[in-house]
């Protein structure tokens, strides 16, 4: 996952113009982003006649054209984007940091998220206060009068974030990105409770856990497996496991799992 930023607040509230204007200070510093925006007008990006307009209406899903220095990807019928990680399958090429302008049902509640509110009056922040988790990199009006953070500003904390969030991420990827919840926080949660020295990579319960022993036989045939692959294919099925129903979150005693063809 990218360092991802998204740009909310209701219509009219400067939303576009803010998040182009950060996008091309990123760009001027080397930082290469992905757009992305959702709208609700139908997209109609190709021109009747062409080779591509003539696939696609001949039933290709997808279509790419190639031009210099170019592609284009046509796609009917995608699956609507319901988190995060549905938006990155999308990039792809390498990026640094994506930014995107709504999908607010998305981002409001996933704390990997910088948000920054836009908004031209105070009333229209009551409902983004109450219901968007922080991160919230900032509150932006270019209404002059309106208070809000000043546009450097905003870009000190855009960029502080890009940079905690490669070492936070880092730490994620240590963990088991189980969410089990038995450290009591999420694993993006731990990992910057790590980061911040709160927490130690020993605190999860899942990668401390050393009283299992594990066995894999494929076709009856035991296959040699070193400490720390081990370690982490038990705990992953033990963390997995305690989340069902009916299973004691203490396990204790003989796990078998028969996979048959």
């Amino acid at each position: 996952m990218h360092p991802t930023i998204c740009v909310l607040g209701k219509k009219d509230t400067g939303k576009t113009g803010l998040a182009e204007r950060i996008i091309a200070t990123l760009v001027n510093r080397k930082i290469r982003v992905a757009a992305v925006k959702h709208t609700t007008h139908k997209l109609e990006l190709d021109t009747k006649g062409t080779d591509s307009y003539r696939f696609q209406k001949s039933g290709a899903n997808p279509v790419i054209l190639f031009s210099s220095g170019r592609i284009t990807v046509y796609v009917n019928d995608y699956i609507k984007p319901v988190s995060i990680e549905d938006i990155e399958k999308n990039i792809i090429i390498p990026v640094d940091v994506v930014i995107i302008e709504g999908f607010s049902e998305i981002v409001q509640k996933d704390n990997r998220v910088g948000k920054i509110i836009c908004y031209t009056e105070s009333g229209q922040l009551k409902d983004y206060l109450n219901t968007v988790k922080p991160p919230i990199l900032g509150l932006y009006t270019y209404n002059i009068e309106g208070g809000g953070v000043e546009f450097s500003e905003l870009m000190k904390r855009v960029e502080q974030f890009i940079e905690e969030f490669k070492t936070v991420y880092e730490f994620y990827k240590l963990l088991p990105r189980l969410d089990c919840l038995k450290c009591g926080f999420n694993c993006f949660e731990m990992a910057e409770k790590i980061y911040k020295g709160e927490r130690n990579l020993t605190d999860c319960p899942v990668l401390s856990n050393d009283t299992f022993k594990i066995e894999i036989k494929v076709n009856g045939v035991k296959l040699p497996l070193k400490s720390f692959p081990a370690k982490i294919i038990r705990n992953t099925i033990i963390a997995l496991i305690s989340t069902l129903k009916q299973v004691d979150e203490n396990i204790n005693g003989k796990i078998t799992i028969n996979i048959e063809k």
